[in-house]
């Protein structure tokens, strides 16, 4: 039987890792994006794919990468890996 302190526990756990990494992971992504100029826009299955990295993981940078202005939205289209139609972004061009 699990007490709700363990489950506090473990979310604080997996809170600090992931706070931990979150740079790193940021920086990842970008040399990623940017050694791909020829792709134009980016799903999280694919990026997942191409960093071979979880996709909640991708999901969670990929909002704080939104939020800071890192990258930008594009139009939806079909995902490479999953074939479903979903949002892409792109890195924001800096002026």
């Amino acid at each position: 039987m699990l007490i709700k302190q363990a489950d506090t526990a473990i979310d604080h756990f997996h809170l600090v890792v992931s706070d931990a990494l979150a740079p790193q992971l940021i920086e990842r992504i970008c040399n990623f994006i940017e050694g791909h100029p020829r792709k134009p826009d980016w799903t999280i299955a694919e990026l997942s794919f191409g960093l071979e990295i979880d996709k909640s993981n991708i999901s969670a940078r990929r909002n704080e990468m939104l939020k800071a202005g890192i990258l930008e939205k594009c139009e939806k289209r079909c995902c490479s890996i999953t074939g479903v139609r979903v949002e892409t972004v792109k890195l924001r061009e800096v002026l």
